[in-house]
């Protein structure tokens, strides 16, 4: 059987047919029935209110997350037992360092040691500083370096011409001695 569009088969009307049988014959239908048609009837009571709406929109979204002294609460518990959990670990790693263990092999561990700056290691951090900024490139673009050409340029014939001037006014003085 070849459908057409808008038009309904009779395979899908006797399915809707008995849908329809089971649904006339559901208690649910005859309680609903039964019921008186003047009394309103809410699902949100006094007694017990379903948020609707912009509340429950905001209620949703404030469960989302968990209330923060709570959760400090359960963080701080974790830390402590964490604490605990780490330190007991070292003291048993501190207790078989050294120790054969059940074949008498002995098991050698490397230790950090803790950092601490004296003068040698200070002049050796400085060092690398003065290496490390030596290494940048200030001048990397080419009008970069022709600025800085131009620059050390006009600052040499600023100087020349302040020593200029100072020998001018030790000439005058009669204080000019090149050769003494």
């Amino acid at each position: 059987m070849r459908k057409r569009p808008g038009l309904v088969s009779t395979e899908s009307t006797d399915c809707l047919s008995s849908q329809s049988r089971s649904l006339k014959e559901s208690p649910g239908l005859r309680n609903a029935l039964g019921m008186d048609p003047s009394v309103e009837r809410y699902l949100s009571t006094p007694s017990c209110q379903i948020a609707t709406g912009m509340k429950k929109w905001i209620h949703e979204y404030r469960s989302k997350w968990p209330d923060p002294s709570s959760l400090q609460v359960e963080i701080d518990d974790y830390m402590i037992k964490f604490d605990e959990k780490s330190k007991q670990e070292r003291e048993e790693q501190q207790a078989k360092q050294g120790q054969p263990d059940d074949e008498g092999w002995v098991t050698i561990t490397r230790t950090k040691k803790a950092f601490k700056p004296n003068e040698t290691n200070r002049r050796e951090m400085l060092r690398t500083k003065k290496k490390r900024k030596q290494k940048e490139l200030l001048n990397f673009y080419q009008f970069q370096q022709r600025e800085t050409k131009r620059d050390q340029i006009a600052q040499l014939r600023k100087k020349f011409e302040e020593d200029k001037h100072k020998i001018a006014t030790m000439r005058a003085t009669r204080k000019f001695r090149p050769y003494n």
